[in-house]
């Protein structure tokens, strides 16, 4: 058997039963969020800081639109397929 997902990457498609699902969700903000710092990696020390409104509100759509529960579905659909 052979079960294929979507990846979480572009072109962020969810479920049609999740499209306003996470309509207030935004990406995690730790305290290391858009924050520029001398101990990163050298190619992230190269980056805009702080990014733009445009990117940030780029990152939090890319993040909302992510289809984890159509994973959780395709996930408890194989266990209950292999009991």
């Amino acid at each position: 058997m052979m079960v294929s997902i979507p990846a979480p990457h572009s072109p962020w498609t969810a479920a049609p039963q999740y499209q306003n699902s996470f309509n207030a969700t935004k990406a995690p903000r730790d305290p290391n969020f858009n924050v520029h710092g001398k101990d990163k990696h050298w190619l992230i020390r190269q980056a805009k800081t702080p990014m733009t409104n445009s990117s940030v509100q780029f990152l939090d759509d890319a993040f909302r639109k992510r289809s984890v529960f159509s994973f959780l579905e395709y996930f408890l659909f194989f266990v209950h397929a292999t009991l």
